[in-house]
């Protein structure tokens, strides 16, 4: 049972839900990490192992959203998204399990190892995909022709896909009251869609967690402190919906940390300073950093170390890119049997 729903029973009575992922996902500590960067006190949240299938944080979100999708009975679903991320490849995966229709339209970005392994498992289990613009344009207006109305876009960072980050904060006091690690100071995510962030922010307080959440700004124009005000307190008011004794809070700009300084260049995925993390992460801590979000997240950490801003204080690493190591699955995967308008990332 997910933590949010033991300590308020209603809301799984009430909310689309179905169960995907493995729960509670473990913490790790990084004790040579810790060491080489003087925060000795370094965990991990292992979020990258969240699903069998997948992992990653979008798992939590998805629990929610196509849970509400089969409700619906038979609806045909849409995930936004590149090569390189990782929504529409999660809910790919899992709407597949579940015998869900859902396309993938991704937009073009420029050419990277982890953009082709994605395309390559898209291929691997035979999801339906296309490339923006005009492929996916012709496929919306031929589908709306037919239903009279487009496929439903799923989003992780609504209200209710945040309801799964909500959780995760209960999910972490538990495990703070079972001594796998104290309570944190502070706990590093990637900021793109602003789900995580903003989810976990209000996890944290209605589960009485004084950790404090430091978002590292990945460069998606919308992930503002305005926007993220506005996506907490509907979140909030969705769960007092289905629930009326969930908690109401105050929230202002200055309840989110923002790094500003890691975003990725024009024309890479990764940052140098980025590119230094995923390298000295695998190597000292044998975890997998992602070029698009969690390496530029992670050279956020390293610097405030540097600056001996993390001695003595208990971090948590918000791991949240899957480490499902599916390279058998794709070993045999042909790019050819892709859409034409993504060969060119293999050629």
């Amino acid at each position: 049972m997910l933590a949010l729903f033991r300590h308020y029973p209603l809301l799984q009575e009430k909310l689309p839900y179905v169960s995907l992922g493995d729960f509670p996902t473990p913490i790790e500590k990084l004790e040579r990490l810790g060491l080489a960067i003087d925060a000795t006190h370094l965990y991990a949240k292992r979020e990258d192992l969240s699903g069998k299938l997948y992992g990653g944080n979008k798992v939590r979100a998805l629990e929610f959203l196509l849970g509400d999708v089969l409700q619906a009975k038979g609806e045909q679903i849409m995930a936004g998204g590149f090569p390189a991320s990782c929504q529409a490849l999660a809910q790919a995966i899992y709407a597949q399990k579940l015998g869900i229709k859902s396309l993938a339209i991704l937009f073009p970005q420029i050419n990277s190892e982890q953009g082709r392994r994605h395309l390559l498992t898209y291929q691997s289990i035979g999801a339906d995909l296309e490339s923006l613009f005009i492929p996916a344009l012709l496929r919306l207006f031929k589908y709306w022709f037919q239903y009279g109305h487009f496929p439903r876009l799923l989003e992780a960072s609504s209200p209710l896909g945040m309801v799964g980050y909500v959780s995760a904060g209960f999910e972490l006091k538990d495990q703070i009251q079972q001594g796998l690690l104290p309570e944190p100071d502070l706990v590093y995510v990637a900021l793109a869609t602003m789900g995580t962030a903003v989810g976990l922010t209000l996890g944290l307080k209605v589960a009485g967690l004084k950790s404090r959440v430091i978002s590292v700004h990945l460069g998606n124009p919308r992930a503002t402190p305005k926007n993220m005000i506005k996506l907490f307190y509907e979140t909030n008011e969705l769960l007092c919906s289905y629930d009326p004794s969930f908690p109401k809070f105050e929230i202002s700009e200055n309840d989110f940390d923002i790094r500003y300084d890691f975003k990725r260049p024009k024309g890479k995925l990764m940052n140098d300073a980025g590119a230094r993390a995923k390298a000295q992460v695998k190597e000292l801590a044998n975890l997998s950093l992602d070029e698009m979000f969690t390496a530029n997240a992670f050279a956020a950490l390293l610097a405030d170390a540097d600056k001996g801003m993390l001695k003595a204080k208990t971090i948590l690493w918000w791991n949240s890119y899957s480490s499902i190591d599916l390279s058998d699955q794709i070993a045999t995967a042909d790019y050819r049997q892709l859409p034409k308008a993504f060969h060119h990332y293999f050629e």
